[in-house]
């Protein structure tokens, strides 16, 4: 994956933001080299046992990504440098083991939607590098568990009630994520980017012994449970689980035998769900990025 932005930002787990600008203009952060290049299938983890040094490749974690960063600190006093790096070493110290995950977000050079990789760790040990005049630089290699970019916010999409032929979708939506409206009760989803996409969806009550189907491409998910008036489940089709609203697991309700895990590939997918016991709450939510590359 290589990307090309106008400004980024480093945001940390507890959400404090590293600015960092491609162009010298005052003391701050600067991306060294123009883009970003993070390679997809293998997934790098930082070593934080004893006795082990650098990183390793985690083999549960084949779909991620991994890729490195340049960022410049540039202080017109030796205390501006201090403090910049300091403030760095703030985020980037979040970035590990059980502190949690941040992101990286970036307006793209061709004026398109705000874009960002989700799920980021420290891959190895960042190294600060000392250079002539007002510049110091930090080498980052971060490892994402998504093998791709998407956009920054998501668009809630959700169905039009339930009926016994299924379900539609509530249009008009904001561009570029396009919804077309299709006969019996069924939308058309598409997807802008140039990789499958695993989003999240929330099915909400009444239900019962529900299927959300991927009729494009012949896939669904089977659940036998039921789901009352005012609740919700929450289905990651990347990290494959289910919870109810409360976080209780619930994929003992998951059909396995009769389903297929599936994602949103580029282009049109039509989707469908259907079950008993629906009311006028019932509905499928999808929290789509609409792009994904």
């Amino acid at each position: 994956m290589r990307e090309s932005g106008l400004a980024y930002q480093l945001i940390a787990p507890d959400e404090t933001i590293i600015n960092i600008n491609n162009s010298f203009t005052a003391d701050g952060y600067y991306m060294k080299y123009d883009g970003l290049l993070f390679q997809t299938g293998a997934r790098m983890e930082m070593a934080d046992r004893a006795q082990q040094h650098g990183s390793y490749i985690d083999p549960s974690h084949k779909t991620g990504m991994t890729g490195s960063i340049e960022i410049m600190l540039l202080g017109s006093t030796a205390a501006s440098r201090q403090s910049l790096q300091d403030n760095l070493v703030k985020v980037l110290d979040q970035l590990h083991g059980s502190e949690g995950t941040g992101r990286l977000v970036w307006e793209p050079q061709d004026g398109s939607a705000e874009r960002a990789i989700f799920g980021l760790q420290l891959a190895e040990a960042y190294q600060f590098a000392y250079h002539a005049g007002m510049m110091k630089s930090c080498h980052i290699l971060l490892s994402s568990e998504k093998p791709y970019a998407e956009l920054s916010t998501t668009t809630n999409v959700d169905t039009s009630t339930v009926t016994s032929e299924g379900s539609g979708w509530e249009i008009p939506l904001t561009i570029p994520f396009t919804l077309v409206t299709g006969g019996g009760g069924l939308s058309t989803v598409q997807n802008s980017g140039s990789v499958v996409g695993y989003p999240v969806m929330q099915v909400y009550g009444p239900i019962n012994n529900f299927t959300i189907a991927n009729l494009t491409d012949g896939y669904s998910l089977t659940f036998s449970g039921s789901i009352a008036d005012g609740d919700y489940w929450t289905i990651d089709l990347f990290e494959r689980t289910v919870l109810d609203a409360a976080g209780n697991n619930v994929i003992g309700t998951f059909d396995a035998a009769n389903s297929q895990w599936f994602g949103f590939r580029p282009g049109n997918v039509d989707m469908q769900i259907s079950g008993a016991g629906t009311g006028t709450n019932t509905k499928l939510r999808v929290l789509q990025s609409s792009y994904w590359g």
